[in-house]
This record gives C-alpha cells, structure tokens and sequence, in this order.
C-alpha cells in the first residue's frame, strides 16, 4: 500500500458519518496513512464537538480515538514545529495545519485532506501532492 500523510479532516469522518466517510473509510483501505501527533488532539476536538450537539456517544469516541492512534503512523509533533512555524509565517497560514505539510514535505507523501484551503496552499505554494478526499474512488476495496 502506497503511504499518505492523513489530517484530521478525513479522519473524523472515519468515526462519524458524513457525506464523504465512504471515501475516508476507503483511504484507511488503500492507504498506510501518517499524521503528526496533533491529529489525535484535533480529532478528538471534532469528536466533542459531536458529542456536545448529541450526535455521538462517548463511549464510541473513546473507542475511536484508540482505534485511530493504532491505524496512524503518528510522528511527534516536536520533530516537525520548527518547520511547521516556517511554513506558517511564509504562508499566513496556522500552525496546526502546516505540521502535516511538514511531514508531507519531509517524508515525500501525498496530503489527504477533505480541507480545501490546506490542499490548495499545500499544491500550489508548496509543490506538495495533494489528494482531495473527495477525489478518493469507493467503488471497491482493493488498493
């Protein structure tokens, strides 16, 4: 399986329904997904957020948060910050966002992302290959 760096964008939408979680479950599929280890921070926000409108239950999240830690190669944040704050102020872009560019320019991976802002800064500043979750095809399983 071909690897990607996953931001949290997609992987909310793994745990919880949307109109793109088919395409997010397929990414986990056909993909060896990596994340700077603010994507449990920033999923587990979405994941309240959820839980704060009743959508979800917490027992579920919790669940969630474990199985994502353990389906993510999650580098630490503190190998890529110096980077991501470059990024940041070269682009007037926020931080949180820029450590997944940082390790998609670090590690030579493609960025998955349902954030459009971020998929455009990152292709078109940055010569980052992105892939809008979007794009991602969910007629079969295999890779």
């Amino acid at each position: 399986m071909k690897a990607c760096v996953l931001d949290a964008s997609v992987a909310v939408k793994v745990f919880v329904e949307d109109r793109y979680s088919d395409q997010a479950a397929s990414v986990m599929r056909r993909y060896t997904p990596a994340a700077p280890g603010i994507i449990l921070s920033e999923t587990a926000n979405a994941f309240w957020l959820y839980l704060r409108q009743g959508v979800v239950q917490i027992t579920d999240m919790r669940l969630a948060i474990r199985k994502l830690a353990a389906l993510v190669t999650v580098c630490p944040d503190e190998e890529l910050v110096e980077d991501a704050l470059a990024m940041a102020a070269e682009l007037d872009h926020p931080v949180y966002d820029c450590l997944y560019m940082a390790l998609a320019r670090r590690e030579g991976l493609p960025i998955i992302s349902a954030d459009k802002r971020m998929i455009k800064l990152a292709s078109e500043q940055l010569k980052i290959e992105t892939i809008p979750l979007s794009t991602i095809p969910i007629e079969d399983d295999a890779p």
